[in-house]
C-alpha cells in the first residue's frame, strides 16, 4: 500500500468506521428509550381513562364481585391474541372485568407500577394501580408492538448512517483530489522550467509544500556547483597520474 491515496483511504476508514458506529449505537439507544418512555406513558394514560370509567360505573360494578366468573373473559380474537388487557378487581380483590391474553393473571404476579412479566408465552409490559374506591385495575400491553417500532426505527437509522457513510465518502474522494492536486502542480511546475537548473517557484502551491520546495532547490543548487567542483579537482589528479 504505497500508494498515498489508498493510505489516505485506509486512515480515513479506520477513523470514520468506529464513528459511525459508535454514534448509530448511541442514536439507537436514545430511540429505544424514548420510545419505552413515550408507550410507558401511554400505557399509563390508558389506566387513567380506564379507572375514571370504572370510578364513574363503580356503583353498577361493585355487585358484580358476587358472580362466580368476569363479567367480561376475552383471551383473545381469532387469528392471534390481543395485544391490549386489561383486568379489574373490586375492593375484594376479586377480578370481575377481563379481556386481552390476562385474563387468567393474578393480581399478586405484578406488583403496583410498572412491571415485565412472561405469561403463557408472551412479554407484556404492565401497568397496576390502585384507585380512590379501593379497586385494582391493570392494564397490559404485549412488548412486540414496541419492538416493531424499534425495528422500525432501527432500520431507519441505518439507512441515515448509510446516506452519512456515501456523503462523508463524497466529501473524502473530494478532499483527497485537492491534496494531490498541489502534488500535480509541484511536478508540473519542476517540468516547466525554462532551465533545468532553474530553482522551483512556489506560487500557487500551499504553504505546506514550502520545505519541499526548499529542499528541492537546494538539491539543485549542489548539482549546479557540483561541475565546478568537478573541474577544480580534475588538474591535481591527472598531475599526479602523469608522475606516477
Amino acid at each position: 500500500m504505497n500508494s498515498m491515496s489508498h493510505r489516505t483511504w485506509a486512515y480515513l476508514l479506520l477513523v470514520a468506521a468506529p464513528a459511525v458506529i459508535a454514534l448509530s449505537a448511541m442514536a439507537y439507544w436514545q430511540v429505544c428509550s424514548e420510545v419505552d418512555r413515550m408507550d410507558d406513558e401511554a400505557l399509563r394514560q390508558k389506566a387513567l381513562a380506564l379507572t375514571q370509567l370504572t370510578e364513574s360505573l363503580s356503583k353498577s360494578i361493585e355487585p358484580l364481585g358476587a358472580l362466580q366468573s368476569p363479567v367480561l373473559h376475552d383471551n383473545g380474537t381469532e387469528g392471534g391474541a390481543e395485544s391490549f388487557a386489561a383486568q379489574y378487581w373490586n375492593s375484594g380483590n376479586r377480578l370481575i372485568l377481563a379481556s386481552g391474553g390476562l385474563a387468567n393473571l393474578p393480581l399478586d404476579a405484578a406488583p403496583p407500577g410498572y412491571a415485565d412479566l412472561e405469561f403463557e408465552g408472551q412479554h407484556w409490559r404492565v401497568f397496576t394501580q390502585l384507585n380512590g374506591h379501593r379497586h385494582w385495575l391493570r392494564v397490559a400491553e404485549q412488548y412486540r408492538e414496541r419492538n416493531a417500532i424499534k425495528h422500525a426505527l432501527g432500520m431507519q437509522l441505518v439507512g441515515n448512517a448509510l446516506i452519512g457513510i456515501s456523503a462523508f465518502a463524497l466529501i473524502a474522494c473530494a478532499w483527497l483530489r485537492w491534496m494531490l492536486r498541489a502534488l500535480r502542480t509541484l511536478s508540473e511546475k519542476i517540468d516547466e522550467r525554462p532551465g533545468k537548473a532553474e530553482p522551483i517557484g512556489a506560487n500557487g502551491l500551499p504553504c505546506e509544500f514550502d520545505t519541499v520546495v526548499t529542499s528541492l532547490n537546494s538539491m539543485l543548487i549542489r548539482l549546479i556547483k557540483a561541475p565546478a567542483k568537478e573541474k577544480q579537482c580534475s588538474p591535481p589528479v591527472a598531475k599526479r597520474t602523469l608522475t606516477s
